[in-house]
């Protein structure tokens, strides 16, 4: 009679994500750990359910009456690169919404990335949004500049404009974690069948 083996292994993947330094960064809990601003004239999108980007959620601001926004304050270093990353969808007159993000000193004093405000990558001051009916995918890296704190991860909408925004991750540029791996040893599990087959389970 001959014998061979059967291998049942369980594998789990290495899940890798960027070092999220936001909370609530898709909204599934509403609008809560994110503020309207930061000027006090601007006011809170939205939060609707369903047509996420991802989950159940996400925010809209629907034929804004003024200049709003919404944003998040996060710890920097000063020195390191940081990215920002969203899905969004924006209304096609191309002067709808952008990025609005800016550093922060410990006196809350803007820490601009270049010379001219209006290249900061961050800020965004020549680049809006380009007009999305679907889901889109916007990125950008501006490293933090002498004094940094935090980071203002922040929107604008323009009057007119309706904008959503979902999933939004900010953290250092590059870098990864590694979450629910098993140890492969402990997952393998070997048995003697009389069997022509060999069998892997993933």
């Amino acid at each position: 009679m001959k014998k061979t083996f059967t291998i049942l292994g369980l594998f789990t993947v290495a899940a890798l994500s960027a070092q999220n330094l936001l909370t609530n960064d898709s909204f599934e809990s509403d609008f809560s750990d994110w503020s309207a601003g930061p000027n006090t004239a601007y006011t809170a999108p939205d939060v609707v359910s369903g047509d996420a980007q991802d989950g159940d959620k996400n925010v809209m601001y629907s034929a804004a009456t003024a200049t709003t926004g919404f944003y998040q304050s996060v710890p920097v270093t000063a020195g390191e690169t940081y990215e920002i990353s969203f899905w969004y969808k924006a209304s096609g007159d191309e002067t709808d919404a952008r990025l609005w993000s800016i550093f922060r000193d410990a006196d809350g004093a803007a820490v601009y990335t270049t010379d001219d405000a209006s290249t900061d990558g961050f800020r965004t001051n020549n680049e809006y949004l380009a007009p999305a009916s679907e889901w889109q995918f916007y990125t950008a890296e501006m490293p933090a500049g002498t004094g940094a704190v935090s980071l203002e991860v922040a929107t604008r909408v323009y009057t007119g404009g309706t904008a959503s925004f979902d999933n939004f991750a900010a953290g250092i540029a590059g870098t990864m974690s590694v979450s629910d791996v098993n140890d492969f040893g402990s997952q393998i599990q070997m048995n003697t069948v009389v069997t022509n087959q060999l069998t892997l389970k993933l």
